[in-house]
């Protein structure tokens, strides 16, 4: 994806959709068989439901709500209900707060006026991905069916089934916004408190209640977790030496200046909160770049040479 603008699709090949599961079909509209592939995707279920909202200037966009599904894998009903309540929320989040978005999305991709737009998206797919660490994942791709142009990017919410996931929420939010710049945590755009109100829908609220929810759009980092670099034997020196760096450089960032001594970081940082972005060589081939942590929660002070330590023993190889 670019950084600064919508990724063009060079190509839409008919593809034959094949089955994911039993109770999981894979996409089969026309158009949205073509293009997800292209966005990076991955196997999802057909829309569990599709909602049209009518633009002020007669457009109308189609919003697609799926879940991630791996091969063989059945569809869980919890996670078809929260597709489709955060694809609800995006949906309130568009025609309320269509500014509010844009501006999130521009400082996602450090991108101007110009180069990011919802003028023309036709069509907004919510995809469930995951969830864990106080917080449900999902992808949030907007598509621009008549230029072929795509934008993707990551949609949280913290749970509204935990009474601390607002406030960690929130408090994540808080640290990836000072991590803005440090290419070592994902780019934050925007974070929206939203209260369900029983008949009527969502409204924005300034001050959380207990049963709010907190979501946030954030960069959408592809990419796999060390966990999964470590599992297949693939963990190498070099993979350790960037993910200390990675580490201590985020901790410059977060920490105070007057503090010289000591670096503020995540509490937690196991193998499935730090990614590797994922790319292809020019011969085709998948690439590993540089770490990223994706998950924050909790923050604590620690000295940089015991942060080293304890990555050396966990991680399980010298640098």
């Amino acid at each position: 994806l670019g950084a600064v603008s919508l990724l063009p699709l060079l190509s839409l090949k008919q593809k034959k959709s094949e089955p994911v599961g039993k109770d999981a079909p894979t996409l089969e509209a026309p158009r949205l068989a073509d293009l997800l592939p292209l966005a990076s995707i991955g196997p999802v279920s057909a829309p569990r439901r599709t909602e049209v909202l009518s633009r002020k200037d007669g457009r109308e966009i189609s919003f697609h709500y799926c879940v991630k599904v791996e091969q063989g894998q059945q569809i869980d009903e919890r996670r078809e209900d929260l597709a489709i309540s955060a694809g609800r929320a995006f949906k309130f989040i568009l025609e309320q707060y269509p500014d509010d978005l844009v501006g999130a999305l521009r400082q996602i991709y450090a991108a101007s006026e110009d180069e990011v737009s919802l003028d023309h998206v036709t069509d907004i797919v919510i995809t469930y991905q995951c969830s864990g660490g106080q917080k449900h994942v999902y992808k949030a791709i907007l598509l621009d069916m008549d230029r072929r142009s795509v934008l993707e990017f990551g949609f949280f919410a913290a749970f509204k089934e935990v009474h601390g996931g607002k406030q960690l929420a929130h408090k994540e939010t808080e640290t990836l916004l000072r991590a803005l710049d440090s290419g070592v945590a994902p780019r934050f755009g925007c974070e929206f408190v939203l209260r369900e109100v029983p008949g009527e829908g969502f409204v924005r609220v300034k001050t959380r209640d207990e049963g709010d929810a907190v979501f946030y759009v954030e960069e959408w980092i592809e990419g796999v977790e060390a966990a999964y670099l470590l599992k297949r034997n693939e963990f190498s020196q070099r993979h350790l030496r960037e993910l200390v760096e990675t580490v201590l450089g985020l901790g410059c960032y977060l920490t105070p200046a007057k503090d010289s001594v000591q670096l503020l970081l995540p509490r937690d940082l196991n193998t499935r909160n730090i990614m590797f972005r994922v790319g292809r060589n020019i011969l085709g081939g998948i690439e590993y770049g540089r770490p990223v942590v994706v998950d924050f929660g909790q923050l604590s002070i620690r000295r940089p040479i015991a942060v080293i330590a304890a990555l050396m023993k966990y991680y399980g190889r010298p640098v």
